[in-house]
């Protein structure tokens, strides 16, 4: 049994790595789905949107609730599309460093500055315009995901020390 410590220590750091990996990932896919979309020109990303939007709807209307415009939906997909953003930058953070509530305010910059870029993609495509709006609402998006982790991460914490 002598090893066995070693053993446990080295299959910490493995999930530990696994967990980075996953993170990095979950961050650069978040990223590359924000922007892919924002490249997309005026009447594909119309054609999205009242999809989506129809689906929406109808689950709405079998609940007996009223349905959404395609205004609505679209700031509700800013909002949620960053809030995953700023979930995954978080849990990088907190992958890469125990203390990563300092990192708070790196993070939200970092995520204006993606927002701000992410409406300078749409200035680019055909028929897409760029609105300040648009990038507060990112930014907003942004610290409700960084709070929502931050939140987690503490309950998380509370829980596995409640467990030993």
């Amino acid at each position: 049994m002598k090893g066995q410590p070693a053993r446990r220590e080295n299959g910490a750091r493995a999930i530990l790595s696994i967990w980075r990996a996953v993170c990095i990932l979950a961050l650069a896919g978040t990223l590359w789905f924000i922007f892919s979309h924002s490249a997309q020109p005026a009447p594909v990303s119309g054609t999205q949107s009242r999809g989506v939007m129809a689906f929406v709807n109808e689950v709405l209307g079998s609940w007996g609730l009223p349905g959404v415009s395609e205004h609505l939906l679209r700031k509700a997909a800013h909002f949620a599309e960053f809030m995953a953003l700023g979930w995954w930058a978080f849990l990088c953070a907190r992958a890469f460093s125990r203390r990563a509530a300092r990192w708070l305010p790196w993070l939200w910059g970092a995520g204006a500055l993606c927002a701000a870029a992410d409406e300078g993609i749409q200035l680019f495509a055909p028929g897409r315009a760029a609105r300040i709006s648009d990038i507060l609402l990112d930014s907003c998006g942004m610290l409700a995901g960084l709070g929502l982790a931050l939140a987690a991460a503490w309950a998380w914490g509370r829980w596995a020390a409640r467990r030993k």
